[in-house]
């Protein structure tokens, strides 16, 4: 519970900040953005993919996958730095920040699973 409400105020942040810092806000949920994508792309690559839009010919998470994600990541990005300019920051950046940790979250759960129960081999 005490972690939900941190997160809560943590995501409320850019709501209450000013223009400078809500900017600088923005600017770190784009990089948590990045850096959450990166994790999970590299928690995955090698192992089983379920998604038969991520998974390569061998139905393994590779190359295809991580272009088709890095795309989607970008894009949404994009879509973002769109809505930035019109003045709507705060609602920008919680929601970076919430795909972020849903992103990371899934990473994590990626890494916990041994890569032998997810090869095709």
């Amino acid at each position: 519970m005490k972690h939900a409400l941190i997160g809560l105020l943590l995501l409320a942040a850019p709501c209450f900040a000013g223009p400078r810092l809500n900017r600088i806000l923005y600017r770190a949920s784009q990089a948590a953005v990045v850096i959450a994508s990166s994790l999970d792309m590299g928690s995955s690559v090698g192992k089983r993919e379920l998604n038969p839009i991520l998974r390569s010919p061998n139905q393994q998470f590779g190359r295809r996958g991580i272009a088709i994600k890095t795309g989607i990541v970008f894009g949404s990005l994009g879509a973002g730095e769109l809505l930035a300019r019109k003045k709507s920051t705060p609602a920008v950046t919680v929601a970076n920040f919430a795909m972020a940790v849903v992103t990371a979250r899934q990473a994590a759960l990626n890494l916990s699973i041994p890569r032998a129960l997810l090869s095709c081999r």
